[in-house]
């Protein structure tokens, strides 16, 4: 069957019915979309394609309950985030557990001098954007995702997250601003080293 001429709406109508083929035509296009938008909120690869896996099952085991979807994207983004949210959550808490442990034996002040040393290639330029952008909450994150990823303006984010257009056009601010704070403060760290 060419299901590349079938809708997702058309296709979710009929992985509802039972469809495999039309099932797995809709884990193969959005896959690779679901796969960047994870990446937006976990910036973990393996817990990103269980999130996926895990959603798929759910949707398949439950495939006869689930409502009809305007938006067939919007629905499956929504629940991506949810299963990804919490399993963060439980990450987070068995992180916090580790690091306290870790902490009580390990001297921080010598690591922070290394990482102050290696900011000096462009590979390390990459690193110190990656830490800056786990300085933004979780909220502001998953707005500045949606707006480069998606190309969602405005208020197509403030509608997805449940906002006023102006609360999201503030934490797109806030956000930008915070990692421009934060890579001037370590720019700044590494002229006084040096």
């Amino acid at each position: 069957m060419e299901w590349n001429k079938y809708s997702n709406i058309e296709l979710w109508k009929l992985f509802k019915k039972g469809d495999r083929g039309a099932f797995s035509e809709l884990f193969s296009r959005f896959y690779p979309r679901l796969f960047r938008y994870g990446m937006s909120l976990v910036s973990n690869e393996e817990a990103i394609k269980d999130g996926i896996q895990e959603l798929f099952l759910e949707l398949w085991c439950n495939r006869t309950q689930l409502a009809e979807a305007n938006s067939v994207e919007y629905y499956i983004l929504v629940s991506l985030k949810r299963v990804l949210l919490k399993e963060r959550k439980k990450a987070n808490l068995r992180q916090e557990r580790n690091f306290e442990y870790i902490e009580s034996f390990v001297q921080i002040e010598s690591g922070i001098e290394r990482q102050f040393i290696q900011l000096e290639s462009e590979q390390e330029r990459e690193i110190l954007y990656k830490k800056a952008l786990k300085t933004l909450t979780a909220r502001q994150s998953e707005v500045l995702w949606l707006r480069m990823e998606f190309g969602l303006d405005n208020g197509e984010i403030a509608d997805f997250l449940g906002l006023s257009e102006k609360s999201a056009r503030n934490i797109i601010y806030e956000a930008i601003k915070k990692m421009r704070e934060w890579v001037a403060l370590f720019d700044n760290i590494k002229i006084n080293i040096n």
